[in-house]
């Protein structure tokens, strides 16, 4: 490296100009031979026999691409698989990556947004990107939005740290969110006089996420030890009592053209939450990890005498003979939830670290998969987020059947 650079040094100003041209023509074309990869990446999904959950992360952690530059190219491989001559366009410079990027954030805001909420037509999408060949970033977004049928809608929202503990939470709020907001306002009147923006939205999330525990996972109050029921809470119970969801829970699920700081959003919901200390998670998973299939036949049939048979297909017959039924009783559910803290607590194959997310919860049967006749009982049951789910699958059946279930 250092002898290049001195080497570099010797150059003149119009040789290093032409090399720069010429990295830079290479560095285009090798761009465009990654996005055929990522398109072919994304068609096999090897990465999850590499213990990937997604393309992201293989891109990311595997490959060591920044999340942005990540995103970048799967909006670029997503519209190549469709449009396959855009890598000639990325390739010959006329086209970029944040092009792309743009125009594929466009694509999803029309699919979602435009007349009839239908995705585009190939044709349609082609004209948009003609639009856009060797446009400015900013001239190529000026472009989109003349074009657009929800153009307030392109603003995207925005999450952005302020110091370590107050973060700022931009979003565009619509007519009717802004109408339950001044609802909940009012009900909350007595509890918090004056409530700012971030407290009112601090309450909401409160009884979001205690409602969604409740459906979710059948947790109870009385479940939620130490977690104080939000003052939203109890405002919405003794106005309606006999409506169990809240405007407030309603209202986050609206789109949202309203900014706000919202700091102390974020820090006052996470108190409700009670997240889980990671070393409280890795004792879970370590737990859970360690309930061996016999001690699961054990706990299910304590009178099985030594030396007789056990059929594990078997394990999975619930009441009314219903072999392999996935029905998990509330209670359990219940258990399975608190005993892990309300998070993901598979290993990752790759880090040996336990996952720990509290994003797309579900149950996963372990270590004895439902297909292979494990029961839905606590000892065989934990808290895996959708990711580690799907890794869990692949380790069972294989990554082909995996793929093919998905289609």
């Amino acid at each position: 490296m250092f002898l290049e650079m001195y080497e570099l040094t010797k150059l003149s100003d119009q040789d290093l100009h032409q090399k720069m041209l010429t990295t830079a023509e290479r560095e285009r074309a090798l761009t465009a031979q990654m996005i055929s990869m990522i398109e072919e990446a994304e068609r096999r999904k090897f990465f999850l026999d590499f213990g990937y959950s997604t393309l992201f992360d293989y891109l990311t952690i595997g490959l060591k691409y920044s999340a942005a530059a990540a995103m970048r190219r799967i909006s670029a491989a997503r519209i190549a698989c469709e449009i396959p001559e855009v890598k000639e366009r990325i390739a010959d410079g006329t086209l970029s990556l944040t092009h792309l990027s743009q125009a594929d954030h466009f694509f999803r805001n029309e699919a979602k947004n435009g007349p009839g909420a239908k995705s585009m037509s190939t044709k349609d999408k082609r004209a948009v990107l003609d639009q856009v060949v060797n446009k400015s970033t900013r001239e190529a977004e000026k472009v989109l939005i003349a074009m657009s049928s929800a153009p307030e809608q392109l603003k995207e929202d925005r999450i952005r740290p302020l110091t370590p503990e107050l973060t700022q939470i931009t979003f565009k709020a619509n007519a009717e969110f802004m109408a339950q907001f001044e609802e909940l306002k009012g009900l909350l009147a007595h509890q918090i006089p004056g409530a700012s923006l971030s407290e009112i939205m601090a309450e909401a999330v409160k009884v979001a996420v205690l409602a969604m525990k409740k459906r979710k996972f059948k947790v109870r109050d009385k479940d939620m030890s130490g977690a104080k029921q939000s003052a939203a809470s109890s405002a919405i119970q003794s106005a309606a009592p006999c409506v169990e969801q809240s405007a407030a829970s309603s209202a986050i699920q609206s789109a949202a053209c309203v900014e706000q700081s919202a700091a102390s959003s974020v820090i006052q919901s996470a108190a409700c939450v009670e997240q889980s200390a990671v070393s409280s998670v890795i004792q879970r998973a370590a737990c859970v990890e360690q309930s061996a299939a016999s001690d699961i036949v054990k706990g299910l049939k304590p009178s099985l005498d030594e030396g007789e048979d056990f059929n594990l297909v078997a394990i999975g017959t619930s009441g009314a003979g219903n072999k392999y039924s996935r029905y998990i009783p509330a209670a359990v559910k219940r258990e399975v939830f608190l005993r892990d803290g309300g998070r993901c607590v598979a290993v990752n194959p790759l880090t040996g670290e336990v996952c720990g997310s509290f994003i797309g919860l579900e149950f996963d049967h372990f270590p004895i998969p439902w297909a292979k006749g494990g029961p839905s009982i606590a000892s065989n049951l934990r808290i895996s987020c959708k990711l580690c789910n799907r890794l869990h699958a692949v380790q069972s059946y294989g990554r082909i059947a995996v793929v093919e279930s998905m289609v």
